[in-house]
This record gives C-alpha cells, sequence and structure tokens, in this order.
C-alpha cells in the first residue's frame, strides 16, 4: 500500500497553484477567442456570451466562424481535443489536491 500523505509538500503545492493560475489565463484567452471570432469587444462579450465549458468551446467558436463565412479546419477539433484533455489534467490534479487538503484539515 502506497504511503498516505497528510501535508501536500511546498513543492507540489506550488505547481498545483501554478496550474490554477495558467488555466485562469487560459479562460481569458478562449474567451478573447470567442469575442474575435463573433467580432465584439472583449467587454461586450463578458456581457453577451456565457462562458461554454471547455468541452463546448469548439462548437461555439466553430459556430462563431461558419456564420462569418470562415472555413473551419479540422485542426479545430483537435486543437479542441488536447484542450479538454489538458482541462480534465488539471481537474484531475486539482481534486487530487484538495482532498489532501481537505484531510489535514479534518485532522487537526
Amino acid at each position: 500500500m502506497a504511503k498516505q500523505v497528510r501535508v501536500l509538500p511546498r513543492s507540489i503545492a506550488e505547481r498545483v497553484g501554478r496550474i490554477v493560475a495558467l488555466w485562469s489565463q487560459q479562460e481569458t484567452i478562449l474567451r478573447n477567442i470567442l469575442a474575435n471570432a463573433a467580432g465584439v469587444n472583449i467587454k461586450v462579450a463578458r456581457v453577451v456570451f456565457r462562458e461554454p465549458k471547455t468541452e463546448e468551446f469548439g462548437v461555439v467558436l466553430k459556430n462563431l466562424l461558419l456564420i462569418a463565412r470562415f472555413q473551419v479546419s479540422d485542426s479545430l477539433n483537435e486543437a479542441v481535443k488536447a484542450l479538454t484533455e489538458a482541462k480534465e489534467m488539471r481537474d484531475t490534479i486539482i481534486s487530487a489536491s484538495a482532498g489532501r487538503a481537505f484531510a489535514r484539515v479534518l485532522s487537526e
């Protein structure tokens, strides 16, 4: 059986924090992409658009591009798949870290 860790080591906690911060930047980039595809500024986009789940982002972006009469490449699907996989990894890391932190709080 694996050794149980009650306190997340600082080096791991720092990396988890970095993942959270980088994902926040990623979400900002995705919002900007949707705003540009819709032809509106980011302030309007924040009010008008519901932020799509990562899994829905490709469909929303593809529809916006088609409305604007752009040709949509198959590479968009590949990019969305990679983005979805990255989000799933992020969610797993954050959930595991939060679970350890929660266990530590309960044991104190």
